[in-house]
């Protein structure tokens, strides 16, 4: 199974170099056992990372590993896998939303600013992973945009947002309407008119 997962990243970096993508998002696998970082799984991890890291470089694609994707996968575990791996075709994929619900968003955009290779933003209440619009969670994202900002920090930011509550998906008026506002979330962010946590909803 192990090499069947190999082989499936190998598959789709040669994906990403056919179509120009820069980076290819990676999960892990990873159930997030901080105290076995030293064995195990995590030493399994890096095994199966070697030959898409290599594979990587060769196609001058970037791997980003994320964060979230098990309660206990931290930015800080995903730095020592980095650590350990010594590839620089690895980086890491920094998902806000993941932050907001397992760890701090404020803490976590910090401690991966030198490995960031790519961003997801989206926004939750803390408890579950809504993939709401930013604005309409707790997510400060004036603390996480404006610090993106200030670093200059230059990686892929994905807006991974669902359809809002009310949306009908079988309306083409609806989902126009939809994308008008995540469009506005993102020129908001553009031009750096990025909203604390509770200033409600987005424009």
């Amino acid at each position: 199974k192990r090499q069947d997962v190999i082989e499936q990243r190998m598959h789709a970096i040669d994906a990403c170099a056919a179509f120009g993508a820069a980076n290819l998002v990676v999960h892990t696998g990873l159930r997030g056992l901080e105290e076995a970082a030293g064995d195990g799984e995590v030493a399994r991890c890096i095994e199966s990372l070697h030959a898409p890291a290599a594979r990587a470089k060769d196609k001058g694609v970037d791997l980003a590993l994320e964060n979230g994707t098990d309660p206990g996968v931290s930015v800080g575990l995903l730095t020592e896998v980095l650590g350990r791996l010594d590839a620089e075709s690895v980086g890491l994929c920094l998902d806000v939303g993941h932050s907001n619900l397992y760890s701090n968003p404020h803490a976590d955009v910090r401690e991966a600013r030198h490995h960031l290779r790519s961003v997801h933003l989206h926004d939750n209440e803390g408890t579950d992973d809504l993939h709401l619009l930013p604005g309409r969670g707790t997510v400060d994202f004036r603390d996480v945009i404006g610090f993106l900002r200030r670093s200059q920090l230059i990686g892929i930011v994905t807006m991974e947002v669902g359809v809002d509550e009310g949306t009908d998906p079988d309306s083409l008026e609806s989902l126009c309407a939809h994308a008008g506002r995540v469009a506005g979330v993102i020129d908001s962010f553009a031009r750096g008119l990025v909203m604390a946590a509770g200033e409600g909803r987005a424009p």
